[in-house]
């Protein structure tokens, strides 16, 4: 655990998790990335990108403790080649992979391998592809989740 945060402890354990988690998928095949999707070879994709981290003390003891909030962006990209009629399945297949990865937070392991004290879904958006060059090729829906964690910082 850091001294000042627990922020990439948590991101890294968010970004282990889901690689565990979507392993499995052949077909299709997830890739899971720290930053932005890589289509080339994946039409699924889950971005472990932004963290955050906000503190408040605590006590005032020898080691100053912390309360910290911590938070995670995932986004969730699905693409499929073909037209209107792919527009279901890629939305559907983004909350599948969303749904996935919240619950296994909220009741497998809360605490992402006791790296945080709790960890969360606290916050969902939605949203299709709209640029022209993506439509002209397939069609895709995008996910952007929040996980959020409450920690104690100990320094």
């Amino acid at each position: 655990m850091g001294a000042s945060t627990d922020a990439r402890e948590f991101r890294k354990a968010i970004f282990d998790r889901c690689v565990i988690l979507y392993a499995a998928d052949t077909d299709p095949y997830t890739r899971v990335v720290r930053g932005l999707p890589a289509f080339a070879d994946a039409y699924d994709n889950v971005c472990v990108g932004v963290v955050t981290s906000s503190q408040e003390p605590v006590t005032f003891g020898t080691q100053r403790s912390r309360e910290e909030t911590l938070t995670c962006q995932v986004d969730f990209y699905s693409f499929r080649p073909g037209g209107a009629e792919m527009e279901e399945v890629v939305e559907a297949r983004a909350w599948e992979m969303l749904d996935e990865l919240a619950q296994y937070v909220r009741v497998t392991d809360t605490t992402l391998g006791g790296v945080v004290r709790q960890c969360f879904l606290t916050d969902v958006a939605s949203d299709a592809a709209t640029d022209p060059d993506v439509l002209a090729k397939g069609r895709m829906h995008v996910l952007s989740a929040t996980f959020t964690a409450e920690n104690r910082v100990r320094s």
